[in-house]
């Protein structure tokens, strides 16, 4: 949130819409509040009505990655070992931007289909969404690849062929009924 609240404040034709899920960070519920690092306050003065909070998903997940142009993940810690929802944007043909994070790492691949930032930096978060709403086309062609991405990496034809490939190269070891 202190990462969007000056471009929040700085234009007009930049909405966010913020999705989270069921849990706690640092001990403070994040369900449908907004928890400003440092104040333990909740604050809706700087929001105004350009950011909506979601706590549950009452729509269509794909319906959320259809609403944004950029997908944003800002992960804080290793716990997002490998970053599903980048995938699932990614096949949305979204921009993503994501903490650099080693399992998020395997799935955004910098200056190709997104950006990745220091975890925790809120600076470089801001420096690098502002990086990306300011160039529509650079968007319009990480989405694409992380589209192509996706489909070339990601597919259950793929996901299958590659689980098949390891399974016949395994079958001594597998049980024989």
């Amino acid at each position: 949130i202190p990462a969007i609240l000056p471009i929040n404040k700085a234009t007009d034709n930049v909405y966010f819409n913020i999705v989270v899920g069921d849990g706690t960070m640092e001990g403070n519920t994040i369900v449908g509040e907004i928890i400003i690092p440092n104040t333990n306050q909740i604050t809706a003065v700087d929001i105004i009505l350009k950011i909506n909070i979601n706590g549950e998903l009452n729509i269509k997940v794909v319906d959320h990655y259809n609403l944004c142009d950029i997908f944003i993940l800002p992960s804080i810690d290793k716990s997002e070992a490998f970053g599903l929802v980048l995938i699932e944007a990614m096949a949305c043909a979204k921009a993503v931007l994501a903490s650099s994070l080693p399992g998020v790492r395997e799935v955004v691949e910098a200056k190709v289909n997104g950006r990745i930032f220091k975890p925790k930096d809120v600076n470089s978060l801001a420096l690098q969404l502002t990086y990306l709403l300011n160039d529509p086309a650079l968007c319009h062609e990480y989405g694409k690849n992380g589209r192509a991405k996706v489909e070339q990496q990601y597919s259950w034809d793929k996901i299958t062929a590659d689980l098949l490939k390891i399974y016949s190269s395994n079958h001594e070891i597998l049980p024989h009924h």
